[in-house]
């Protein structure tokens, strides 16, 4: 799946998400409604505020090495904008979650994967194999 993302011919900007999304195993809302006032590319982590949290706390998203990579490479692309990833039609609107699953169909993965998907794989893997959970 991996390379397929990287392979995907669609939009530079959901390519980019889907990659996000792969390295934070954040939820879909979260990613595409992320502003870029909540990263902080120098101390490598993503404050998402507690209103936009399912369970109404502040999360703190540690960003890897490939997840900087692919932030200062959509900064290039999106970083005027309030949105990591701003709508197609309407820059003043995030992605739709359309986006996403349009691109997992289009990369062969309709009702196998999901934007939710990438968290769920996480989640199992976390908790068989650590005996941890992701919240």
């Amino acid at each position: 799946m991996l390379r397929h993302i990287e392979a995907y011919q669609g939009s530079t900007v959901t390519r980019l998400a889907l990659k996000l999304m792969a390295l934070t195993f954040v939820r879909t809302s979260e990613l595409i409604e992320a502003r870029w006032s909540e990263i902080d590319l120098d101390a490598a982590r993503w404050d998402i505020p507690a209103e936009r949290m399912k369970m109404k706390t502040p999360h703190i998203v540690p960003l890897s090495a490939q997840a900087l990579e692919v932030l200062r490479t959509l900064q290039l692309v999106t970083g005027q904008s309030e949105y990591l990833f701003p709508g197609e039609r309407d820059h003043g609107k995030p992605m739709s979650n359309n986006t996403i699953l349009g691109a997992l169909a289009r990369m062969g993965y309709k009702h196998r994967m999901t934007g939710h998907g990438f968290r769920g794989i996480a989640s199992t893997l976390l908790h068989d194999g650590h005996g941890t959970r992701a919240h």
